[in-house]
Order: C-alpha cells, then sequence, then structure tokens
C-alpha cells in the first residue's frame, strides 16, 4: 500500500484502529492500582461485575490493550521513518496519549503475571518511543505540551503511588488532584494558552530527553516526600523540557488556578505480530 503512494491513509487507518481498540481494553485498567491488583484478575475499581468473566477473558482483554498500545507506537515511528506525515495532523497524537498511559502504568509496577505479555523494562521502552512521538508532534502542535504535561502527572501519580507502598501508607496520593488529572487523561483536547506556544517555543528540542524526564519525575516525587537525591540540582538546571515539568510539578498542583499552562492537574485480540513486518508485506505486494 505505501509502495502504491497510500501509505498515509492505510496507516492512519490503523492509528485509529488501535486507538480504539486500546481505549476499549484500557476502561479495565485502575487509574492508580491498588497493592494487591492483579491485571489477570479483573478490574479492581469501578462497579462491580455482575457475570463471572469466562475463562482466559482477563488474559485476553490485557493482552490486546498492550498489543494496541504496542502497535500505535511503533506505527507512529514507521509513519515518521517514511514520511507518511506523522505529525502533520493531531490524530495520531490520541493514539499516542492513550498508548503512553498504559506504557506509563506498566514501566512503573511490575507483576508477576504480565512477564509473558510484557515486562517494565520493554514498557519503558515503548513510553520512550511515545514521549518521542509526542515530541515530533509539538514541533507544529502546541496541542503536544498538553499531551506530555498529562503523561507527566499521570507517570508521577503513580511514581507516588507506588512508593506509598513501600512506606506502608496505603495509596497516599493525596498531593495532588487525582479527579482533574484523570479528566486530562480521558479527555484529549483543551483549549491552548499563550503560555503553553511559549513553553513549546523555548523548551522543546529536537530530540526529547527520555532519561531526564524520567529523573525529574523522580527527583520531583522525592522532593515531594523529603527525600534529597543526589544530582537533584543538576537536572533541575538542565536546559530542557524537564526542567519545564520540574518547576509545574512543585507548584500549582492543588492550586484553583484554570488554565491550560498550570500543572494543577488539568489534567482488542484482532490483528497480532509485529507492525512493522505487517507494513514491510503490504509494501511488497504492492510492488508486485
Amino acid at each position: 500500500m505505501i509502495a502504491l503512494g497510500k501509505g498515509k491513509p492505510w496507516t492512519m487507518m490503523w492509528m485509529v484502529y488501535f486507538q480504539a481498540r486500546a481505549y476499549l481494553h484500557r476502561e479495565y485498567l485502575p487509574f492508580t492500582p491498588q497493592e494487591e491488583y492483579d491485571p489477570l484478575k479483573g478490574p479492581s475499581d469501578g462497579p462491580a461485575l455482575s457475570a463471572t468473566a469466562p475463562k482466559d477473558f482477563w488474559h485476553n482483554s490485557v493482552a490486546a490493550m498492550i498489543e494496541s498500545a504496542n502497535a500505535i507506537s511503533n506505527l507512529y515511528q514507521i509513519m515518521k521513518r517514511r514520511g507518511l506525515s506523522a505529525s502533520a495532523y493531531p490524530i495520531p497524537g490520541l493514539g499516542l496519549l492513550i498508548a503512553a498511559s498504559v506504557h506509563a502504568l506498566y514501566s512503573i509496577f511490575s507483576w508477576d503475571s504480565m512477564s509473558n505479555i510484557i515486562t517494565p523494562e520493554e514498557s519503558r521502552s515503548y513510553l520512550k518511543q511515545d514521549m518521542d512521538g509526542f515530541n515530533d508532534i509539538g514541533q507544529r502542535w502546541c496541542l503536544a505540551i498538553h499531551w506530555m504535561r498529562q503523561i507527566s502527572l499521570f507517570y508521577k501519580l503513580n511514581l507516588l503511588t507506588k512508593q506509598s507502598w513501600a512506606n506502608n501508607n496505603g495509596n497516599d496520593i493525596s498531593s495532588m488532584n487525582v479527579k482533574e488529572i484523570k479528566d486530562g487523561i480521558m479527555n484529549f483536547v483543551r483549549q491552548i494558552c499563550l503560555k503553553d506556544r511559549q513553553t513549546r517555543d523555548v523548551n522543546l528540542k529536537p530530540t526529547f530527553d527520555f532519561d531526564g524526564w524520567v529523573s525529574a519525575m523522580q527527583s520531583s516525587v522525592n522532593q515531594e516526600q523529603g527525600v534529597e537525591l543526589e544530582g537533584e540540582l543538576e537536572i533541575a538546571e538542565s536546559d530542557s523540557l524537564s526542567t519545564v515539568y520540574v518547576e509545574d510539578l512543585q507548584v500549582g498542583l492543588l492550586n484553583n488556578v484554570s488554565g491550560m499552562f498550570y500543572l494543577d492537574g488539568l489534567a482488542e485480540m484482532g490483528l497480532s505480530g509485529d507492525v512493522e513486518s505487517m507494513v514491510e508485506e503490504w509494501g511488497q505486494s504492492g510492488l508486485e
């Protein structure tokens, strides 16, 4: 299809398909998991289910969600590498927001039952691709800054949750506005203000510093819990978008000022297989 000159609509079609599929199965994923949560045993929040799920239903559902999130991440990179107008429209960013929310959660938490589906290391690698995709879209669309901030808030929220387990104080995430963070993850589009454009123009780099971003998130959590991290000041002084995240995450999380630029919490078993191979196969068939 790519060889026939129809790569753009073809890849966009699959982007929308995997986005819908991931969104459908993500409904069962807790926003912040409880310590006893097991993804393969069904949801741990929301209304109680009246019926017992068929055998392997939750395994298949989680696998479909992960497969779709991974496909979105890979497909965006394929579109980017092959000049298929990946960032010409913000639509792929909607898929990346779903994928990044899944990958953020599974990169922080580890469940033995998930080892044959995805590991934290694999999820972290996909999350790095997702953030690179946001960075690419952000070169043209200010809305990507909003998405990156929402994922940053979501990532920090779950870091706090995991750290609270170690401190034996339950899910102590009282410092964050969970309701509005959830709104920012579930509702993709918000009005962009001048501050978002200024943030993009000043701080957005050609490539995304993923390791710096992760360090900034961990630094923010440690500071909030009164833990001093060696090299923390060095991170805060770095000339990257991570600096913006550190500053914004430390101030304004609970203020009631409305506006996009404040980080106050404004915040699937079908086709399987490798997406790159799928594209290669279709590309070759188009040449024959």
